[in-house]
């Protein structure tokens, strides 16, 4: 791959209003409190210090920073101020957790808690298998820090051009990444990105993908993050016009080198950009991560998701909803929601009531992830305040939150509001530009949304 020179260009957002537009969304997410959190940004770099309860509030934290345009980089400053628990309960409930998920493969990870710092240590073939164990250990309460030493072990050394290969081939079929200002270098199966990114989630983004099968470590301490960059990703130019086989052979290669499905039995096929999935898995979770990766493959414009669930183990409807009750209870940012779940042949139910459209998407995903679940029904009823404001002024807020969510072409969507019901309309280039403006409307707490946009 090769790195085009970034030109510099004028207006990039002042950190003061990346400031103020952080503080917004911790006000709003009331996950976290931003009253608790003191938010410095000098040249786009987020200096973020304060106390939280656990460390999934902390990592909310990070994900609502990085969530900003403008902003360059993290530097985290929290500490986290738990419930008093002892270290035996917290590897109890550390060793549930990892054997409640059926994807990490059992046996293989060893954790040591010392006066609430825990240390997860092991031997595992992919880094997406080691970020799935930190997640499921990051929900476990009474952890005070978590140091993940797991170890990165290919099952097989590939030859380095045939990783730079299938690691260029992903960034430059991803919707997310600009593949033309990368660079990318491989050695020994040592991954070197440099170049530049327009935010910090498309450097995450970037970082991700390179850990594809085979790569046994990833350097991206040279890919800079330069603002107007993202600008630049709403432009046509970015989204190459690709023919059906090049769409259908960039969704093939994606599960092929997610190590999370490609030992799964997942037939996919694109007919002019629409993706059809036939096969079996074995969660709703995994059905999930095959949707999420289609979706971020230029040129696919809608998705038929046809995966049947079959579990290995039959889970009577007591033992399943005992299983999501439980699984709810343990998660700490929803362990105090007013819910009651069911479950009817392996469809499980929600009712109740969430104070924020992330706590309801956080529900739905940790009911998702238990056994025996084939369909989550989410019924839960998202608590918005009473809001006074015009729909002038709403409108005014919808198209402001637009423009500080990345990855979002704002100009190519427009904004109506009458009687406080949010329209958009307009043309977006993917899936996840449609899903990502859903998302930033929600967050200033509009009531009724109406999404017309066409995915084009």
């Amino acid at each position: 791959m090769t790195i085009t020179d970034p030109i510099e260009k004028s207006n990039p957002p002042g950190d003061d209003d990346i400031c103020d537009a952080i503080k917004r969304r911790l006000q709003r997410d009331r996950v976290v409190s931003g009253d608790d959190v003191n938010i410095l940004v000098a040249e786009g770099i987020v200096t973020v210090a304060g106390a939280v309860h656990h460390l999934l509030e902390k990592k909310r934290i990070s994900e609502i920073i990085a969530s900003v345009r403008g902003v360059r980089a993290i530097i985290e400053k929290i500490d986290i101020e738990v419930k008093q628990r002892s270290d035996e309960m917290i590897m109890v409930a550390i060793d549930y957790a990892i054997g409640m998920d059926t994807v990490i493969p059992a046996g293989l990870i060893t954790a040591h808690a010392d006066s609430g710092h825990v240390t997860i240590s092991g031997d595992l073939p992919s880094w997406g298998l080691k970020q799935l164990a930190e997640g499921a250990v990051l929900a476990t309460d009474g952890i005070r820090s978590l140091q993940n030493s797991i170890e990165v072990k290919p099952q097989e050394d590939r030859p380095d051009v045939e990783l730079e290969h299938e690691i260029s081939e992903l960034l430059c079929s991803n919707v997310w990444v600009d593949e033309s200002m990368l660079s990318l270098q491989v050695e020994n199966g040592v991954v070197v990105l440099s170049g530049s990114v327009g935010n910090v989630a498309q450097k995450t983004r970037a970082r991700n993908i390179a850990w594809t099968p085979g790569a046994k470590s990833v350097d991206d301490s040279q890919l800079q993050v330069i603002p107007w960059m993202d600008n630049d990703m709403q432009d046509d130019s970015i989204y190459q016009i690709r023919t059906q086989d090049e769409v259908d052979t960039a969704v093939k290669d994606v599960l092929r080198y997610d190590p999370l499905i490609s030992e799964l039995d997942v037939i996919v096929t694109v007919d002019n950009g629409t993706a059809t999935i036939e096969g079996i898995v074995n969660t709703l979770q995994t059905s999930r991560y095959v949707m999420q990766d289609i979706e971020d493959v230029v040129g696919v414009y809608n998705i038929n998701n046809n995966l049947q669930i079959q579990f290995a183990d039959h889970v009577t409807d007591g033992e399943l909803s005992n299983s999501i009750a439980a699984a709810l209870m343990k998660d700490p940012i929803l362990e105090n929601i007013d819910v009651e779940a069911s479950a009817n042949d392996g469809v499980a139910r929600l009712e109740g009531k969430v104070e924020t459209h992330f706590m309801y998407d956080r529900a739905d995903s940790v009911v998702a992830g238990v056994n025996g679940v084939k369909e989550v029904r989410n019924n839960l009823h998202v608590i918005i305040p009473l809001n006074n404001e015009t729909d002038s002024e709403l409108k005014n807020d919808v198209e402001k939150e637009l423009f500080w969510t990345p990855n979002v072409g704002s100009g190519g969507v427009s904004v109506s509001v009458d009687g406080g019901v949010v329209t958009l309309s307009g043309n977006v280039k993917t899936i996840k530009e449609k899903q990502v403006a859903t998302t930033a409307v929600l967050t200033v707490g509009a009531r009724k949304i109406h999404n017309g946009i066409s995915v084009l």
